[in-house]
């Protein structure tokens, strides 16, 4: 999965219908559980949240990382130097 998840960070991913399945499918496969409140549930206390959200807080903690690394500065100069 986390290919998945990091090729989603880099398009706009619109996997995010197929991803949920492939989690939902191993889900009741682990665990066990057949109806759609239990796998949420078994998904919710796991931590294995929508797909959307889940690459929403990777991109998020991503961008604060290159924020507070200061490397976002040698990124905008380098695109300035290639767009020119």
């Amino acid at each position: 999965m986390p290919p998945s998840l990091y090729l989603c960070l880099l398009v706009n991913c619109t996997l995010d219908g197929t991803l949920n399945n492939c989690i939902n499918r191993a889900v009741h496969k682990i665990f066990g559980v057949r109806s759609a409140e239990c796998i949420n549930d078994v998904r919710r206390f796991v931590g294995l949240e929508n797909v959307a959200k889940l690459v929403e807080n990777r991109r998020s903690k991503f961008i604060d990382q290159l924020i507070v690394s200061g490397k976002h500065v040698d990124l905008c100069s380098v695109a300035v130097h290639i767009s020119r």
